[in-house]
């Protein structure tokens, strides 16, 4: 799963992995995007702020759980 890197939430996409080259660097999608997903670093006067997507592992259950006492006041 590729979220969705402008104003519009529907523009998430699923995607599978068919292959992935020997060093690991590109990968190989079952479909072309539909959607842009911006990636690029912006900079704004002297900080700079690395724009990504979040990607998800959709074939995966993961729970992540706090405890009561875990936050400190």
């Amino acid at each position: 799963m590729i979220a969705s890197s402008d104003y519009d939430m529907d523009h998430a996409e699923e995607k599978i992995i068919t292959g992935v080259t020997n060093n690991g660097l590109t990968v190989t999608l079952n479909t072309p995007f539909k959607y842009l997903h911006y990636s690029e670093d912006e900079i704004y006067g002297n900080q700079t702020f690395p724009m990504r997507v979040e990607v998800g592992l959709l074939t995966r259950n993961v729970v992540v759980k706090g405890s009561e006492n875990s936050l400190k006041e």
